[in-house]
């Protein structure tokens, strides 16, 4: 037997019509709601951190002074005429000069065939880090005072002759950094010697992709 029904009336369908949007709107509100809490509670990606580009040496060692050694009161910005460095090791004999704080950096273009006390470290006759820096390679394209520096040993001895008296040192630690390490050029509590040149030249971006870093303790 087949059941026959009459069609719906127009204000059933009305009724009906509004019931079913009723029920979908309050279930489309309960997925859109557990949606947003889901978002609202995933954990905070932490801030990626800025690394600083490497720099050319120059650059790299002309820093503000003050962020490299505390202030200091110097008894002379000037160092003795006569000062040579002598490291039979390396074959290097050297007269040491003064590289100068210019506007809070250090100006080492002068330096040419000769060695650069970096103003503002201390001095072979002062407690402290005294650091010595010199080109590797000259603008010539010849070699630099410290183009024979990688050849020096642990245990090698380093002479600094200043005003008659001959300062030794015994070399501690060889190692090789990065442009932007100020490290070595902290001061220090111990009597210290630290020499710096360039290594690792890249043709591609015409700069030193690495420092030779030589440190030696007082031992005279």
């Amino acid at each position: 037997m087949r059941l026959r029904f009459g069609r719906l009336s127009f204000p059933i369908l009305v009724i009906l019509a509004a019931i079913f949007g009723a029920v979908y709107y309050a279930v489309d509100n309960m997925a859109s709601t557990a949606s947003s809490v889901t978002v609202n509670n995933l954990p905070t990606q932490a801030p990626v951190p800025i690394v600083a580009n490497p720099t050319a040496f120059d650059q790299a060692i002309s820093v503000q002074a003050t962020a490299v050694n505390p202030p200091r009161t110097f008894i002379s910005d000037e160092i003795p005429l006569d000062t040579k460095i002598f490291i039979p090791t390396a074959s290097i004999w050297s007269d040491v000069i003064q590289a100068y704080l210019s506007g809070g950096n250090w100006d080492i273009t002068n330096l040419r065939s000769n060695a650069g006390h970096l103003q503002g470290t201390s001095w072979v006759d002062e407690p402290g880090n005294t650091v010595i820096s010199g080109h590797v390679e000259l603008s010539s394209g010849l070699p630099g005072i410290f183009a024979t520096l990688e050849n020096v040993q642990i245990g090698d001895t380093i002479t600094v002759t200043s005003e008659g008296v001959d300062y030794f040192y015994t070399v501690t630690e060889t190692y090789y950094t990065v442009p932007t390490d100020l490290t070595p050029l902290r001061q220090t509590v111990d009597d210290r010697l630290t020499l710096i040149t360039c290594n690792s030249y890249d043709i591609v971006t015409n700069a030193y992709r690495e420092r030779l870093i030589i440190v030696a303790e007082r031992v005279t």
